[in-house]
């Protein structure tokens, strides 16, 4: 069982808690649907800058919010996969891409996309599901 924990505490284990937000995290995902691997390369400050892109203006319509949302999740995607090179010019030819992000749909499915962004936000350490509610027993 655990305890609530004391200000010398965290004090003390500062150098064990502290996260660094421009270390870089790599890792290899299998996608059967193109029929191999893709390497993604991001740092917690990655994730950062997609969270904010995707703080969306309530006053807007919601078509419009859906595409802001979406759009910022092809950018992040974009911005994460290191191999293959989505961003090599001839590629993007190939698939006629009108803007760079755009091969991201034309290569991914909606819920392949969703599982990348999943895997990334939740290596990146901002879902990783440890965090529980403790129940207040009282005798």
């Amino acid at each position: 069982m655990s305890k609530v924990l004391t200000v010398e505490e965290l004090i003390k284990n500062k150098a064990k808690i502290a996260k660094s937000d421009d270390k870089e995290i790599n890792a290899t995902l299998n996608v059967p649907s193109i029929g191999g691997q893709i390497k993604v390369s991001f740092t917690r400050n990655d994730i950062h800058d997609f969270h904010e892109a995707t703080q969306i203006n309530a006053d807007l319509p919601k078509e419009e919010r859906e595409e802001l949302f979406a759009q910022a999740g092809y950018n992040f995607v974009y911005s994460v996969i290191s191999e293959p090179n989505l961003k090599d010019k001839e590629l993007q030819k190939a698939y006629e891409c009108k803007e760079p992000h755009d091969i991201v749909k034309k290569i991914f499915t909606d819920g392949e996309i969703g599982d990348i962004m999943d895997f990334v936000i939740e290596k990146g350490g901002f879902k990783n599901g440890r965090v529980v509610e403790v129940d207040d027993l009282k005798n």
